[in-house]
């Protein structure tokens, strides 16, 4: 289907509750056979956002919801890709500076958003200006 990133089987819709709706926010991880529980490491995605009726109800612990453009060592990158955004009139964009493995890491974000809705109307302008479907993140 349009717009999702994985579609599930009734049995797993079911047990994530979502089976009702139709659609709903996953967290996609990859198991190593032999890997401890908890152990897992998450999947990344470069497609579209999955759709939803509603938003979800977010925990404090899941976080706020923001769209990711990009992740890059070189902050002129990073820098380069949220003035091509104010050229477009998105002016909201931010560079986040982060350290991965000893490394910084500057990811170009907006947010935090209010609603998925909102998501996908931003990620669907941003995809139209030829720079790409952004990531859903909750941070």
């Amino acid at each position: 289907h349009e717009n999702r990133i994985i579609d599930l089987s009734y049995a797993a819709a079911s047990k994530l509750g979502i089976a009702q709706s139709g659609t709903g926010m996953v967290q996609i991880r990859a198991i190593e056979p032999g890997q401890p529980p908890g152990q897992s490491k998450q999947v990344a995605s470069n497609r579209k956002p999955v759709a939803m009726p509603s938003p979800p109800p977010r925990s404090e612990k899941q976080g706020r919801l923001f769209l990711q453009l990009g992740s890059f060592i070189s902050r002129d990158n990073a820098e380069s890709l949220r003035a091509r955004l104010a050229l477009n009139n998105v002016v909201d964009a931010i560079v986040q500076t982060s350290t991965v493995d000893r490394q910084n890491i500057y990811r170009v974000r907006i947010g935090p958003l209010t609603s998925i809705e909102e998501a996908d109307r931003l990620a669907v302008r941003i995809d139209q200006m030829g720079i790409g479907v952004p990531n859903m993140v909750f941070d």
